[in-house]
């Protein structure tokens, strides 16, 4: 089991196209308080300093507008795109096998589920090095 110094990656789902809301965009490019929804947890895993790596999988036909509105993002050098699969499990299969040789744990969370707080991250993380999994 890897200790203290352990390599962390998250994946970010964001591959669903939000069919159910009726919207003619996917509901993580809705705007939430001024910004995308997606963005949300994306700018709190990225902004950690134990987190070596994000990857966000995202829906094919959109990952232009996704790689356009972060080049300018703050942690751009973080970042990792993929394209999501037909299901939620092929999107995570998807970023696993984008991730680096060097990661030890990675953690999955949906980008439409945008409240995760950094506190909570690092609890996961605590108990993914003392127990070696957590859910």
């Amino acid at each position: 089991m890897p200790g203290k110094n352990s390599r962390f990656a998250a994946i970010l789902p964001a591959g669903g196209l939000g069919k159910r809301m009726g919207s003619k965009i996917p509901k993580q490019l809705l705007p939430l308080n001024g910004k995308p929804v997606y963005r949300y947890a994306l700018e709190t895993f990225a902004q950690m300093d134990k987190i070596s790596e994000v990857v966000l999988a995202v829906p094919a036909d959109w990952k232009s507008h996704f790689e356009k509105e972060l080049e300018d993002f703050r942690f751009a050098n973080k970042i990792k795109l993929v394209i999501g699969g037909k299901e939620r499990w092929e999107s995570v299969r998807n970023g696993i096998e984008a991730l680096s040789k060097e990661i030890d744990f990675a953690l999955v969370h949906d980008v439409a589920r945008p409240l995760i707080s950094q506190s909570l991250i690092l609890q996961v993380m605590k108990t993914l090095e003392t127990k070696g999994s957590c859910l």
